[in-house]
């Protein structure tokens, strides 16, 4: 078992990277972490999965909105040539491979989530962002799929979910061919909280159902994992008070999600800024969802202005104790 993670940095900075850690022991215990993209500047967002060969796959995003080590949100970023790159390697410990720049339309892009497998092999990466139209940027985001067929070592035919301010992205594909995706909308009124919807495809993700809601605002973004019971967990931030992760289960392949009972997974995280959960079941029914938190306000808010104490964790229960 692997996970992928950013650190070197804090939420913010240029010095961040991404590492994998691996367990042997359903997630009792870490290996010490691997570099899997330290280049810089700020290597984050990584989408992560393991190809039809056993190859495993990351891609993720430079960014480049510094100015002299400083970090610059309003800064002119390089929107003809989108700063997104995958990696591959025969294990988490290997060396991982050059990144290679993602072959995507003129604008504005970060992979996300989970890659997943169709039935014939293919791989589905998600993406958001915005594209260059007529030299001139989308004002909101759009979420997008990308494909490879070979493993993960070349990747295009890149499709779009949905527009009108959707971006973080996770995918699931059903055995039946379906994939759920569950999209995180983002709103341009600083009074609305951000929510997840979920639209459906029955062509590969070529096409896609109108989105719907399914959680309440400040609920996200989330994360797709069907259990062995056929159930479907989708697990999400909770940035409202109590801050941490909570789920939500869906019996019916994600028709309708059991709102009556919110699982609190995590509760004890001291800001808003957390979650981000990936989730996966072991062969022994075991569920481990890794998240983020900050664990405190730390000793260092009053001198640099920012919350210290943010670490990833991992939360371990059985299917049974769900409801």
């Amino acid at each position: 078992m692997a996970v992928v993670a950013r650190d070197g940095d804090l939420h913010i900075g240029q010095r961040g990277r991404l590492i994998v850690v691996t367990s042997s022991d359903g997630g009792e215990s870490w290996s010490m972490p691997s570099v899997v993209a330290g280049e810089g500047p700020d290597d984050r967002n990584p989408a992560f999965g393991q190809a039809p060969d056993g190859t495993l796959v990351v891609a993720f995003v430079k960014l480049n909105r510094y100015v002299s080590g400083r970090y610059v949100p309003d800064a002119p970023i390089d929107r003809h040539h989108p700063l997104c790159f995958v990696t591959r390697a025969d294990n988490p410990h290997a060396d991982w491979s050059p990144p290679a720049r993602l072959p995507l339309p003129p604008g504005s892009y970060s992979p996300y989530g989970k890659i997943v497998i169709l039935a014939n092999g293919t791989m589905l990466m998600s993406l958001y962002g915005r594209r260059l139209l007529d030299e001139r940027v989308e004002e909101e985001d759009a979420a997008f799929i990308l494909r490879s067929q070979d493993a993960g070592r070349t990747w295009g035919d890149l499709s779009v979910i949905a527009g009108g301010g959707f971006n973080e992205t996770a995918l699931l594909c059903l055995p039946g061919g379906r994939l759920v995706a569950a999209l995180r909308r983002e709103y341009r009124d600083e009074r609305r909280a951000d929510d997840v919807w979920q639209a459906g495809s029955d062509d590969a993700g070529q096409t896609w159902s109108q989105p719907r809601r399914i959680t309440r605002k400040g609920e996200h973004p989330a994360d797709l994992v069907r259990l062995h019971s056929g159930r479907i967990l989708l697990t999400y931030g909770q940035r409202n008070p109590p801050y941490g992760v909570r789920a939500l289960v869906s019996d019916d392949e994600g028709e309708s999600w059991d709102d009556h009972q919110r699982i609190t997974l995590v509760g004890e995280a001291a800001t808003s800024d957390c979650g981000y959960p990936s989730s996966v079941q072991l062969d022994d029914g075991a569920i481990l969802t890794a998240y983020y938190v900050y664990e405190s306000f730390g000793p260092f808010r009053a001198v640099v202005g920012t919350n210290m104490g943010i670490h990833a964790a991992l939360v371990k229960y059985d299917e049974a104790a769900l409801p």
